[in-house]
Formats: C-alpha cells, sequence, structure tokens
C-alpha cells in the first residue's frame, strides 16, 4: 500500500495524527507497552520485531531499529534476519525469536486477523 504524504507534512505525524487521529494514540500505547514489557533479550526482540516487518511488508518498520538503554542491536544481526533460513549468526533464543511461535507469525496482519477470528467463535 502506497499513502500520498501532503508536501511539508511530516509522514508519521501525518498518517497516526491526522489520518487516523484515534487509532494512532492506541497504536502507540500498544507499541510502547511491547517494548516496555518484553522478556525478550534486545539481539532477539530486534529479530522477531524485523521478521514481523519482512512479513508484513512495512518499510517503516525495516528502518527502524530498537535502541535500549543507548544500545542498538549490531548490522550483521540486522542482515542476518533476511538470511534466517541460512545463517549461523543467531544462537538458538534468536533463531527461536525468528522462527518459533509465538513470535512472528501471530503478530502478523494475518496473524492478528485469525486471532480476532478465532476469538469472535469462542
Amino acid at each position: 500500500m502506497s499513502i500520498g504524504i501532503p508536501e511539508g507534512k511530516d509522514p508519521i505525524g501525518y498518517v497516526w495524527g491526522e489520518m487516523v487521529p484515534g487509532t494512532g494514540v492506541a497504536a502507540s500505547n500498544l507499541s510502547l507497552a511491547v517494548y516496555s514489557h518484553t522478556t525478550l533479550g534486545l539481539r532477539e526482540f530486534e529479530a522477531a520485531r524485523l521478521r514481523i516487518a519482512q512479513l508484513n511488508g512495512c518499510v517503516f518498520c525495516l528502518d527502524w531499529r530498537t535502541e535500549r538503554d543507548g544500545v542498538k542491536v549490531e548490522a550483521e544481526s540486522i542482515d542476518a534476519v533476511t538470511e534466517w533460513r541460512t545463517t549461523d549468526a543467531f544462537d538458538s533464543a534468536g533463531r527461536s525469536a525468528v522462527t518459533q511461535p509465538p513470535y512472528p507469525e501471530p503478530m502478523t496482519s494475518a496473524g492478528i486477523r485469525a486471532a480476532s477470528a478465532i476469538e469472535l467463535l469462542a
């Protein structure tokens, strides 16, 4: 999907503040909760987050780098997510974050739609 951003507008502020103002605050709070309450280490968190971004095709999310306590994951780890099937850059925790439930497929748009449908049927 492509969204036209008016000239002179900040893309993030425009989408979340003007296009979907009510949703923007809720999405921001959800995002902050995920970052604040994760039990994953930074490398595993970033690997799972990047894999979800790949599955969703979110260019913004692919460009974003999580920072925790002033530390970001090294570029080699980020590149390894693209090659997750063949790389030896992950330890078992990192590989699990990229490949095993509950990460990452349940967090994709399709996974969220499926989870919502299951809740409605319950």
